[in-house]
């Protein structure tokens, strides 16, 4: 059941028969299907599971596979390759790894040992199968906490590090999905609990632990297939915008509920954005025996190596308190996938509902109570201890394009695209720098200033050079990638015979619209004869929601999250121009209903609210615009 939502939110109830968080469990996303495979780990008891727990996410309910009593894995890795297949590698079966020999004998596929090193899981026949007898051929050891990733094109598996008996390994293997056979290994990086991806011709290890025990949060560390040497990128970490607080603030209780949290006290998960093949998302959730907490999402884009927080629970409870007086502070999140569709996901808990049981599954007839309303056979202690599990009842889901990371398809196919694509690109480009041959006229206002006036007004004259800037294009080339110009000439519109289109926002705006359609991209400096402020892409992003463009939107939205990371960071709040620039982004986006950046930016104001409030931009606002910027402030 889907709860009341503010845009683009979605926080879900989930049905079914709720799976228990477990640790050292699995959840794999399966590629175009509605299903999310979870398996493996154990609870807050250090009880096994050897269930299969699949989300519907079309019904929003769980389903699970008990068939398989005893086949346990933890530590284990998952991978979706196809068909409804499931592919697990490694892990801990039972409380101690099996014997190498054993692990290695070879079986019929169709059964198994149920230590096996690798096992295949259907989610359509809810069956587990076993290797083909060749694939254990100089496969890896066994192991447990590793990492493993598939390449661009879903043929090999590499699998990274790990443990053996709390040993750290340093090894690369890479399997080959279309043979069988393994290949490796190749010595790497001493790691464990750590992630891997593959991005263009190297392979990159975020996080986890080295082999001296300690978390590793500012490297990381690279293999080159082109050369096959190691290197390794330094990172460093900016202070979290959830952590950078006015003066103001540090005085004002009603943040309290909202920074409590301590990043450094969390489990920092690594996801694949699935949607831009150089965007990583680095997921900050509350450790495992947290019961109640934080989450903060930051992205590494592997371009240009530049790492940012896009959002965090205090702007998710900015949304909901103002949306439905939802409490998100009661949830704590456990899990997180994204679909193919670029919707993140997190599943977790509610503790206000009914997501946390009692733990009347393991119950025996010694903790029946007995005509007097006492128990036996289980101390008070234990009674606390076993009253309530936290179960994976809530889900959580946003697009990524609302926090500005922009579709991309893998690298391979990217750069076929990019060097097919440049020449005809830059022709456009010139075509359009030049203004030869143009057939139409779009005509705009001079700066933000004549749009205030003409929202006033609603008019304008052409006779008035100076509120006016001509742009002129060409037809063809509007007609081949604009739908509402399109749709403009195809009625019969007044422009079809005057070649002429009145757009009442500032030229810079529409120049980037213009240069987008020609070209492609927003790197629109040299046509607009300057450097493309935070102001201009914000008011690109406007145009492209005005003219549904969602391509154009999302691009805009990445340089917006970029910009306004680089304005708290550089923040002066006794200067009047940031202070001016910061109100105006509060209004355009409020205007657009672009909810996820405006919270964070509405964040920002709280945080210098006394000296936003006595600054001359503040003054001149409208007073209905100050009344909505108090209501805003106080929700």
């Amino acid at each position: 059941m889907v709860k009341t939502e503010p845009q683009n939110l979605r926080l879900y109830d989930l049905e079914g028969c709720l799976p228990s968080y477990n640790v050292k469990s699995t959840i794999v996303q399966c590629v175009g299907t509605d299903y999310v495979f979870l398996y493996g780990g154990f609870d807050d008891m250090d009880i096994l599971d050897s269930n299969v727990y699949l989300l519907n996410l079309k019904t929003k309910t769980w389903e699970v596979d008990d068939k398989h009593d005893g086949l346990y894995r933890e530590g284990h890795s998952a991978v979706y390759i196809s068909n409804g297949n499931i592919l697990v590698f490694g892990g801990v079966p039972y409380d101690e790894f099996p014997v190498p020999s054993v692990t290695r004998q070879r079986t019929a596929p169709a059964t198994f040992r149920k230590d096996s090193l690798m096992m295949i899981y259907n989610i359509y026949d809810r069956k587990w199968i076993g290797p083909p007898p060749f694939a254990l051929d100089n496969a890896p050891s066994s192991r447990s906490r590793h990492a493993c990733c598939l390449s661009p094109d879903h043929s090999k598996l590499y699998v990274s590090g790990g443990l053996v008996k709390s040993a750290p390994l340093d090894d690369l293997y890479c399997y080959d999905l279309t043979s069988g056979s393994w290949s490796g290994p190749i010595r790497f990086v001493s790691r464990f609990d750590h992630f891997i991806t593959v991005y263009g011709d190297k392979l990159y290890s975020f996080g986890g632990l080295d082999k001296d025990m300690n978390h590793v949060k500012d490297t990381i560390t690279f293999y080159s297939f082109k050369n096959h040497t190691i290197g390794q990128i330094s990172i460093i970490q900016k202070p979290e915008s959830s952590t950078i607080l006015g003066k103001e603030d540090e005085l004002n209780s009603e943040f309290d509920s909202h920074s409590t949290y301590n990043p450094n006290d969390c489990e920092r998960l690594y996801v694949d954005s699935v949607i831009n093949s150089s965007i990583i998302l680095d997921i900050s959730l509350p450790s495992w025996s947290a019961t109640s907490g934080g989450l903060i999402i930051s992205n590494f884009d592997l371009d240009d190596f530049e790492t940012q927080e896009t959002f965090n629970i205090r702007n998710i409870a900015m949304i909901y308190n103002r949306a439905n007086k939802i409490d998100v502070m009661n949830y704590s999140w456990k899990e997180t996938f994204v679909k193919e569709n670029g919707t993140l996901y997190l599943l977790g808990t509610n503790f206000n509902s009914t997501n946390v049981v009692p733990d009347t599954a393991n119950a025996t007839a010694d903790s029946i109570p007995g005509e007097d309303g006492t128990t036996d056979g289980m101390d008070e202690m234990e009674n606390e201890e076993a009253s309530g599990i936290a179960k994976l009842g809530a889900l959580f889901e946003m697009k990524l394009s609302d926090l500005g990371i922009p579709f991309r398809k893998n690298i391979s196919l990217e750069k076929s695209q990019i060097q097919s694509s440049i020449p005809l690109s830059m022709d456009y480009e010139r075509f359009l720098l030049s203004e030869q041959f143009t057939d139409f006229e779009i005509v705009t206002l001079a700066d933000e200033e004549d749009r205030d006036k003409y929202q006033e007004s609603f008019s304008i004259t052409e006779s008035d050079p100076s509120s006016i800037k001509i742009v002129k294009v060409h037809k063809a080339i509007l007609l081949s990638r604009w739908p509402h110009f399109q749709r403009l000439i195809a009625i019969g519109m007044a422009e079809t015979v005057s070649n002429k289109m009145f757009i009442p926002e500032p030229h810079r705006w529409v120049k980037g619209l213009l240069y987008y359609l020609y070209v492609g991209t927003i790197n629109v400096d040299s046509y607009v004869h300057g450097p493309y402020t935070i102001l201009d892409y914000l008011g690109l992003s406007m145009l492209a929601n005005m003219y549904e463009l969602p391509d154009l939107r999302t691009l805009a939205m990445h340089k917006l999250f970029k910009l306004f990371d680089q304005l708290q960071l550089s923040f002066d709040a006794q200067n009047d121009e940031m202070i001016s620039i910061l109100l105006k982004l509060w209004r355009e986006l409020s205007f657009a209903n672009e909810i996820v950046l405006r919270v964070k930016v509405m964040d920002m104001i709280r945080r210098y609210w006394a000296t936003i409030t006595r600054s001359k931009p503040f003054f001149s606002l409208s007073k209905d615009e100050i009344v909505k910027l108090c209501q805003d402030s106080s929700d």
